[in-house]
């Protein structure tokens, strides 16, 4: 499993052998090395409001409509000062049309296109899929990565956003604090005073940011590529063991 909080389900079913936690395979840091989108970063530069990203599928668990709730108050609180960034396809059902009657229904300016992060009144721009080069630009732009979902098995954008020193606020569930593990901010976004502190903390409190910087960095560093062979590796080394036929049983 990728995660305590999935083996854990996992044995709620009961199920036989042995159980090994490997986070996700993936490099977290070849990411890091795209060059950078040219015009991409001169979108994402421009204006004077600082960028909160989410990177994921847009479907109801993963709650995008919740993030625009608190983007929506930050900017009645402070003035117009942040700008939501969403990277991700929507997924299917009716939770589309839900969430852009949701922006319609606060009159928040918002685009689905990426030129729109050069307008300074665009609050909300959801941008859809991008390809490397794209995404790596927009976490290298973005002043605080911010989770709201319900379900991550692991949460594999929150080690992204750590490795490019982009400092994370992420509602405390399922498996985000061990992923995370001290090194971000998590908190119960049910608490929308106590969330909107954490928010403005992140961004405009350079000790609160670097500190977070720094632990991130130093998180994501611990999800190298082989170091997660290894683990992969002695999971599956494992695993074999404890699927081998005993000498006596092979005898029968």
């Amino acid at each position: 499993s990728n995660s305590s909080f999935t083996e854990d389900n996992l044995r709620a079913y009961h199920l036989p052998g042995k159980h090994a936690v490997v986070p996700v395979l993936r490099d977290y840091q070849a990411l890091c090395g795209e060059p950078a989108h040219r015009e991409s970063d001169l979108h994402i530069s421009a204006g004077k409001r600082k960028n909160v990203l989410f990177v994921g599928r847009i479907l109801p668990h993963k709650r995008q409509h919740e993030l625009v709730r608190l983007v929506y108050l930050y900017n009645r609180l402070f003035s117009g000062s942040i700008r939501l960034v969403l990277v991700g396809r929507f997924g299917r059902g009716s939770y589309e049309r839900t969430f852009f009657k949701l922006l319609s229904d606060l009159r928040v300016r918002y685009s689905t296109c990426l030129e729109a992060l050069q307008d300074p009144e665009c609050e909300i721009v959801v941008i859809g899929s991008v390809d490397k080069m794209a995404l790596a630009t927009v976490y290298r732009r973005a002043h605080v990565f911010m989770s709201a979902s319900e379900h991550e098995g692991f949460g594999v954008p929150l080690i992204e956003a750590m490795a490019f020193g982009c400092p994370v606020l992420a509602h405390g569930a399922s498996a985000v604090p061990e992923t995370i593990d001290g090194a971000g901010i998590v908190c119960d976004f049910s608490k929308t005073s106590e969330t909107l502190a954490h928010l403005h903390q992140l961004l405009h409190d350079e000790e609160t940011r670097s500190h977070a910087v720094h632990a991130g960095k130093q998180r994501a560093a611990l999800f190298s590529s082989d170091r997660l062979r290894s683990l992969f590796l002695e999971a599956f080394e494992d695993a074999l063991e404890s699927f081998t036929p005993s000498p006596s049983k092979q005898a029968r």
